[in-house]
């Protein structure tokens, strides 16, 4: 089989979704930059499609990330999109769960800023 080049700062897997955190957050911060709402708001339908579903948010930093608590920082980073895409689809059958899992370099091929990274993943 081929690889075939996929854009690693947008993967979407079945009911995964892989998104840069820079794009997402400033650097080191937990608040949604305003641009991230459209981005989040782009994966509500396909959220939308599984009620009942478990929805995992899995927040990674990187070692560059300026804080003493990468592990804090990437949970409250999973929070703030868990309570975004909670709010925007008002589905109280949904179950959430946010994981930090703090600094989590992605093998010799990945760059540190790839490394930044929050993943969406949809468990029917």
């Amino acid at each position: 089989s081929a690889d075939t080049a996929v854009d690693p700062l947008f993967q979407v897997n079945a009911y995964r979704v892989t998104l840069p955190s820079d794009v997402l957050f400033a650097a080191s911060e937990a608040t949604l930059q305003a641009n991230a709402q459209p981005l989040l708001d782009s994966i509500l339908q396909d959220i939308g499609r599984y009620p009942d579903a478990t929805i995992l948010v899995g927040s990674y930093t990187d070692i560059e990330t300026d804080s003493s608590t990468p592990t804090e920082l990437s949970y409250q980073q999973a929070l703030a999109v868990r309570r975004y895409l909670s709010q925007r689809l008002g589905d109280d059958t949904l179950h959430w769960v946010a994981v930090g899992y703090g600094n989590s370099p992605i093998g010799s091929t990945g760059g540190v800023q790839l490394s930044r990274r929050i993943t969406i993943a949809i468990v029917p």
